[in-house]
């Protein structure tokens, strides 16, 4: 699940076994469904459950394993895969999966980096006023794609635009999937 993009069929499969242990239904015992199963998956803090959904969830793994290989994990497998399937291009290069065999380990894992761009700010921090301005991750890439001349500060770094304080955590990642609204007081 963490590494490989499930099929929606799969994901419903996993959603009905978790109903049938919540609603208590077995192959002799059919139970009424007390309450929507959307419902049941909405966040604790708005009264219900706060069951995940398992595609939600494939796509918040996804996401965590996509923001270990583009930003800050130098493990063996991330320089492995970085080596056999990017060869010095960006992962986030459209034209980077045309004609080439790729496994569906690295189909999930590019799908969670692509994930992960849409949700990716740049903290840029200036040491003389220590102040943090957010930019959004597509407009620093495409001026940098223009000028490649400009002095990168080594403080600069990519955060999570989902989570409060930009640092990655998986309920951060799970609720950018499931684009949660952060108050009950705006349902």
């Amino acid at each position: 699940m963490q590494s490989m993009k499930l099929p929606s069929e799969t994901c419903l499969k996993l959603d009905k076994i978790s109903k049938d242990f919540l609603w208590g239904h077995t192959s002799s015992k059919n139970v009424i469904h007390l309450m929507k199963w959307d419902n049941v998956c909405t966040l604790k803090r708005n009264g219900d459950l706060g069951i995940k959904k398992s595609k939600s969830m494939n796509q918040a793994l996804l996401v965590k394993t996509g923001w270990r290989i583009l930003y800050n994990d130098e493990g063996i497998w991330c320089r492995l895969l970085r080596h056999k399937y990017l060869n010095n291009k960006y992962i986030l290069d459209p034209n980077l999966a045309k004609g080439i065999a790729c496994s569906s380990t690295w189909k999930g894992i590019a799908f969670g980096a692509k994930l992960v761009a849409k949700g990716v700010k740049w903290r840029i921090d200036n040491e003389a006023e220590h102040l943090a301005y957010m930019l959004p991750w597509n407009i620093v890439h495409k001026v940098c794609s223009i000028h490649d001349g400009i002095a990168h500060n080594d403080r600069d770094r990519a955060i999570l635009g989902w989570a409060n304080c930009g640092n990655f955590s998986m309920k951060s990642a799970y609720l950018g999937q499931t684009d949660a609204d952060s108050s009950p007081l705006w349902k």
